[in-house]
């Protein structure tokens, strides 16, 4: 048996994945599981009232519309796009990256997981750790980047960073979420992609494709400059939803601020890291074909 083409990248991801995980267990224990830790979540999920309620409104009318059919669509998408590229491990584990994220979250909320009534702390009554929504818009995003070409990464990269941000700091101000939610959902999804990633490496992916070549050609200074329009664009529109005098006149507004420019910033980390992660590497590439008969006698000998 062969050994793997590229066990370091294939043990970053594993260590990625499992620090994630480890992260995960903290953020619970801390925010949801600790007087100071939900009270720290309630102030800035208070603080969500500087929100314009128009922009609040047609928030949530976005959050609305993502189903379980809307997901489905949205998922299967993402599968037909690898396998219109021949690639169908990685549609296979990117579907299973994105189903797996979102279940996981559900498991997590609905079944596993408790929110523990402590000093009489208001808010969301039941828990809501991670965030359905939020992890949806990650792995969507995420899945997105995978399955992507090498030339179109980029324009992939700036789509994903912007519905993982929307999602993210969408549930926090129609008041679904409290910000911790948001980050256990992007954990998850980082568990799941670093897994998934793992695996594609170890199946069949290499770390010399020629297509990285193509990648490699790209300015990354314009892909740097734009992934920071992005991110300040967001801040901006943040800031500007806000009602007029909010920061002086809402209790917490501020710290509903940091948190959402927070999430905003993680979000962006999240997705800009993967993407560049992926430089050079192909995670399915393409059978050989025409290959000349004594290079397919090696390759049956090497199968052996």
């Amino acid at each position: 048996m062969s050994s793997c083409p590229d066990g370091p990248r294939v043990r970053r991801y594993i260590v990625v994945a499992v620090a994630a995980a480890g992260l995960l267990a903290v953020v619970y224990v801390v925010f949801v599981r600790t007087g100071w830790g939900q009270r720290f979540d309630d102030v800035a999920f208070d603080g969500r009232e500087v929100e314009d309620p128009e922009i609040t409104r047609a928030t949530n009318d976005l959050l609305h519309s993502v189903t379980r059919s809307t997901l489905f669509l949205l998922t299967g998408a993402v599968v037909l796009f690898a396998l219109a590229r021949r690639r169908w491990r990685l549609a296979l584990v990117a579907g299973a990256s994105i189903s797996g994220a979102v279940i996981t979250t559900e498991i997590f909320k609905l079944q596993l997981l408790t929110r523990p009534d402590l000093d009489g702390i208001a808010g969301i009554e039941e828990n809501s750790f991670p965030s359905g929504h939020a992890t949806i818009g990650m792995a969507l995003a995420l899945g997105l980047v995978m399955v992507s070409p090498h030339r179109w990464r980029w324009l992939s990269t700036l789509a994903a960073l912007a519905v993982s941000m929307t999602f993210g700091v969408g549930v926090l101000a129609t008041g679904w979420h409290r910000p911790s939610d948001t980050v256990g959902a992007f954990l998850v999804c980082v568990i799941w992609f670093g897994l998934g990633t793992a695996i594609l490496l170890w199946w069949r992916g290499s770390g010399d494709d020629d297509m990285g070549n193509v990648e490699a050609k790209l300015d990354w200074r314009m892909a740097v400059v734009a992934g920071l329009l992005v991110v300040a664009l967001g801040t901006v529109v943040l800031i500007e939803t806000f009602s007029a005098d909010a920061l002086r006149t809402v209790e917490f507004a501020v710290d509903y601020l940091v948190v959402s420019v927070t999430i905003l910033t993680m979000a962006a980390a999240i997705v800009v890291a993967y993407s560049t992660s992926l430089r050079g590497v192909s995670l399915d590439p393409p059978q050989p074909h025409n290959l000349p008969h004594e290079n397919l006698d090696l390759a049956a000998a090497n199968a052996d």
